[in-house]
């Protein structure tokens, strides 16, 4: 103990900086884990959404057409107040907000809280960690397909199409 006392009485200014990064380490695990508590998995985004939770993607509306969670609805950010505002018989029900990677969404979801919206959350990860777990996007022309590629039913169509060419082709050929 008395080491530590003569060292910190050499080096004020080291053991002042370690104590400053100490305590904003602390505040920042707090922030973290207050923020983590309001904010979904993709999975159990999932879940509030099949029991009816409403889904604003808080991206632009290029973005929004380039592929969003099917069903939501596509708030920007700097309107996400005014809609709160304007859509108060909402605030009992569950919302989840969405973006690219979570950072706006969660901001958003604060912006809702202070409108006194009881259940908001924010996709942890955002549409980023959506894709990842494969589930399914919608794009802007209304098509749905997993976050990789099209839908079952439109590569089956695809193939299809390749069957009847390949099998025209041989006909054709042999006429």
């Amino acid at each position: 103990m008395n080491e530590f006392i003569e060292f910190a009485g050499n080096h004020p200014l080291l053991v002042a900086a370690a104590a400053v990064l100490t305590v904003l380490v602390i505040a920042n695990e707090i922030r973290m884990r207050a923020a983590g508590s309001l904010q979904l998995a993709p999975n159990l985004a999932v879940q509030l959404i099949n029991r009816g939770a409403v889904v604003l993607d808080v991206r632009g509306p290029e973005q929004f057409a380039g592929g969003h969670i099917v069903g939501s609805r596509n708030v920007p950010q700097s309107d996400v107040e005014a809609w709160g505002k304007k859509t108060k018989t909402l605030t009992k029900k569950a919302i989840i907000m969405v973006d690219d990677n979570g950072v706006q969404a969660a901001r958003s979801a604060a912006d809702l809280r202070k409108l006194e919206y009881t259940t908001v959350f924010s996709l942890a990860g955002g549409l980023t960690a959506w894709r990842t777990d494969n589930l399914p996007l919608e794009t802007g022309d209304g098509k749905s397909g997993g976050a990789k590629g099209p839908g079952k039913n439109q590569g089956k169509k695809k193939n299809k199409n390749r069957k009847k060419r390949q099998s025209g082709d041989t006909a054709g050929g042999a006429q």
